[in-house]
């Protein structure tokens, strides 16, 4: 008994320190981009949408906060346009933009960018969590083709963020050509849905 309290002590622990770091406040007032959008991935459940986007609104308060809410799966290709055209439409409009991506969201937001070179004008900058770069995920080639996404250089900053205990996405398979690799998070694939907890001032640092 005296063991199973030790480790729930030492996880409440853990989980207060990671609060009380992640939600440090962030000075953005030297930043020029008006505009933050998540973008997340695949099959990612609402309440971690709407995690993600209570933690953005703490931290960007000064900026326009854009959350896609849109559930999809890239084998279903009506999901991919679809998605495609939200962040396109996001992109386009002129508003100094820095996107958030999280896994599939990558590739969607690469996509969207090589499908419209206003994009590069316009995004600022792209962090992108764990995402599915490598041309060696032979089960993505048919969506990819379809989102019209390819490793062509973006002329964007991009840096991507990993997990160190990942095996969905590994570190090794998040490379872009001319992204920055940025700091590993010691943290698993759907960990990166949790920023109050797992990563999130890392992603703040890139964002600033």
């Amino acid at each position: 008994m005296n063991w199973f309290l030790g480790i729930l002590g030492a996880v409440i622990l853990f989980t207060l320190f990671a609060l009380v770091k992640n939600y440090i406040p962030h000075d953005f007032s030297k930043t020029t981009y008006q505009r933050v959008v998540f973008i997340p991935g695949i099959k990612t459940p609402e309440w971690a949408v709407k995690g993600w986007e209570v933690y953005l609104r703490h931290h960007f308060k000064g900026k326009e906060l854009v959350v896609i809410r849109d559930r999809y799966h890239y084998k279903n290709e009506a999901d991919m346009l679809r998605m495609k055209s939200k962040v396109m439409d996001i992109i386009k409009d002129g508003t100094s933009t820095a996107l958030i991506t999280h896994s599939y969201g990558g590739i969607v937001a690469v996509a969207s960018i090589q499908a419209d070179k206003t994009g590069e004008t316009n995004i600022e900058r792209v962090v992108a969590l764990a995402p599915a770069f490598d041309k060696d995920f032979r089960d993505l080639f048919v969506s990819q083709e379809q989102i019209g996404y390819t490793r062509e250089k973006i002329e964007v900053p991009m840096v991507t963020l990993c997990g160190a205990f990942d095996t969905v996405v590994p570190c090794k398979s998040t490379l872009f050509p001319g992204a920055r690799e940025g700091k590993k998070i010691w943290v698993e694939h759907m960990g990166f849905l949790l920023p109050q907890i797992f990563g999130g001032a890392k992603v703040l640092e890139e964002m600033r």
